[in-house]
């Protein structure tokens, strides 16, 4: 089990017994706004000042010299054919291969704050920004070939209150029963079978548990 922090690192709790890491020990920053475990075991953390990663040999910080658009980084998630996306404030980075994909490019709507990142049973991408909800074609977006049928974008007209998301870890979710729950300004809403509802009011201190 880990623990991120506002300002005391991350903390992880095994046998019993927590321990604390911290920029003395190579954290990026003691701020941590995301924890994900790969499927190889390395640890994940978004921080305010690049992406940490931790193996059992060492810790490694990403950050702009590495080719993520900003080190300022909101959220990291793995999808099912293990691509870690790594959402940051100035748009969407690719992490695959061993390294931040180069050339990486996105449209329009996914340079902005990239607040959360789910994948659905199809294996879309369902991307939440400051301002945008989307799904998109996630092979489309890794070989860099999107077109307007490989993106959809989800607004009032689809049944959302708001699409302002709040800047959450879980803003975006896929649950067991392949159920799409996004944390709004105004509103929990939930998507299934392509239907889009609300089901709570929003909360900004609010946050998406399965």
């Amino acid at each position: 089990m880990w623990a991120g922090t506002l300002s005391g690192g991350v903390s992880r709790f095994k046998d019993g017994v927590f321990t604390t890491y911290t920029t003395e020990n190579g954290l990026a920053s003691n701020t941590v706004a995301s924890i994900t475990e790969a499927a190889d075991g390395t640890m994940w953390f978004a921080t305010p000042n690049g992406v940490s990663t931790l193996t059992s040999r060492a810790w490694h910080r990403y950050a702009i010299g590495d080719g993520l658009p900003s080190n300022d980084v909101n959220t990291v998630f793995e999808d099912s054919a293990q691509n870690m996306w790594i959402g940051t404030a100035a748009g969407l980075a690719l992490f695959r291969r061993s390294r931040v994909q180069p050339r990486f490019q996105v449209p329009p709507p996914m340079r902005g704050s990239i607040l959360g990142i789910a994948e659905d049973r199809s294996g879309s991408l369902w991307i939440a920004t400051a301002d945008h909800v989307l799904r998109i074609n996630r092979e489309r977006l890794v070989l860099g070939t999107l077109d307007e049928e490989s993106l959809r974008e989800y607004g009032p007209a689809d049944g959302l209150l708001g699409v302002e998301s709040v800047k959450r870890h879980r803003s975006v979710v896929a649950d067991g029963r392949g159920r799409i729950w996004h944390l709004s300004d105004e509103a929990l809403n939930e998507r299934e079978r392509d239907v889009l509802q609300h089901v709570a009011g929003g909360n900004r201190n609010r946050d998406i548990a399965e």
